[in-house]
């Protein structure tokens, strides 16, 4: 080793980001900021540099994503339609499921909330066409009202959206909300064991396997039938050989 030599580069160590929010000063290790830290619920700051504004602040506006909201409520509308008109087609006269009344009731109850008055979801809305909800109207062109086919006013759905948000959701999903109330009758109806589906599906099998049992009790009612013709068919020809036979001897 003939020599050695040091070296130094200059470091600068990093700082924390200070800010204010609402007239609050917060400090944090971080350029991220989440919401446990600038109590701005359900955002998240990501702290880019300094304000180039004179007093240094910035305006932050947070809106509602509806976008999505509205692509579920329709996914609602088009399942929701869908199976009224299905429940609508296999029990009506000359359907499949025609004379179900179990069936022909949960179709009722289901369009019965989507339609009727909640009043206890706890919200300012008690119908879901208040907030652009309904089935048809009728008016010079139809005389006629759809009971069973929902449709959306996205206008007047996302004003009450902006009204009253917390209303939307209790009368959509609250725990007595509307939605709250159909998915319980469709869980009971698919519910294992004691569901309607259950219950008749088991009910079809037994009435199948007695009208089995009875077939085969048939058939073999059938088989010793035809064994009995069978034997007395013998009979009579033998009967017939022997009385054949007893006449020419009497006529010898």
């Amino acid at each position: 080793l003939v020599s050695s030599k040091m070296y130094t580069d200059a470091q600068t160590l990093g700082q924390n980001a200070i800010f204010t929010v609402n007239g609050t000063t917060i400090t944090s290790a971080s350029n991220t900021i989440t919401s446990d830290i600038s109590r701005i619920e359900g955002v998240t700051l990501n702290l880019k540099g300094v304000s180039n504004t004179e007093d240094g602040s910035s305006t932050l506006s947070v809106e509602q994503d509806t976008t999505k909201l509205v692509e579920a409520v329709n996914e609602f509308i088009d399942a929701y339609n869908a199976v009224m008109s299905n429940l609508s087609e296999v029990t009506a006269s000359g359907g499949d499921l025609h004379g179900e009344s179990t069936l022909t009731s949960i179709r009722n109850s289901i369009r019965s909330y989507a339609n009727g008055s909640n009043a206890t979801n706890g919200g300012i809305y008690t119908l879901l066409s208040q907030i652009g909800i309904s089935t048809a109207e009728a008016d010079g062109n139809n005389l006629s009202t759809d009971t069973d086919t929902l449709s959306l006013d996205e206008d007047k759905f996302l004003e009450a959206l902006q009204e009253n948000p917390d209303s939307v959701a209790s009368i959509l999903a609250g725990e007595n909300g509307i939605l709250t109330h159909i998915e319980n009758t469709v869980e009971q109806a698919l519910s294992a064991t004691t569901g309607y589906f259950d219950v008749k599906s088991s009910s079809l099998d037994n009435q199948i396997s007695r009208q089995e049992d009875k077939i085969s009790d048939e058939k073999s009612d059938i088989e010793t039938y035809r064994a009995r013709l069978e034997n007395q068919f013998y009979q009579m020809e033998m009967a017939i050989a022997q009385m054949q036979q007893n006449y020419s001897s009497f006529l010898s």
